[in-house]
Order: structure tokens, then sequence, then C-alpha cells
């Protein structure tokens, strides 16, 4: 999937959220020098039309320090892919987000 496909997908999925809470979890941050990553865990707590679950999100984010810190990059992964409801999958549910507008 091309990445404004995907984008789509995310802008349409989140435009249907009714309720939802984010909670940080596990944070580390580790420096050393002009450098820096931060890892963590996000919890969301989604209701999306009728269905509500809760999806958990692992990060890595990398700063470095010039004048300021700054982010140099970032990833962000499912922390348990096999329990995402079918629905979030942009690939096998296109029709349900195309519909459901």
């Amino acid at each position: 999937m091309d990445s404004k496909t995907a984008l789509e997908h995310e802008r349409k999925l989140w435009c249907q959220v009714k309720r939802g809470e984010l909670s940080l979890d596990d944070i580390s941050v580790q420096v050393s020098g002009n450098f820096a990553y931060v890892t963590l865990l996000l919890s969301n707590s989604i209701t999306l039309l009728s269905n509500s679950f809760v999806t958990r999100t692992r990060a890595t984010i990398i700063f470095r320090k010039r004048r300021s810190w700054e982010i140099v990059h970032e990833h962000w992964s499912s922390a348990d892919p096999e329990e995402l409801p079918e629905f979030l999958n942009p690939i096998k549910d296109e029709e349900f987000l195309i519909h459901s507008n």
C-alpha cells in the first residue's frame, strides 16, 4: 500500500472515533552526549462506531541535541498485532471505510 492510500485510510478511521483515551507506560529515557533515545508503550482505548477496543503500540524515538532536542528518527509498531480488530486492517477492510463515510 502506498503512503497516500495509508494516510487516507487512517484519516477516515480517526474521523469515525467516538471516544478515545491514551496512556503512556514503560517510559525509558537514555542519554549519551548529544543523542538520546526514548522507548515507551502507548495504550489507546477507542470507541469506533459501535466497536470498543484497546490497541498497544511500542515506540522508539531518537533525539539529537543541537540548540535544543529534536527528533531525528521514530518508529512505531503494534505491540499486539494479532489482537487488532479486522476492520482496522487497511488492506482487508477498504470497503468498510468507503461505505461508512
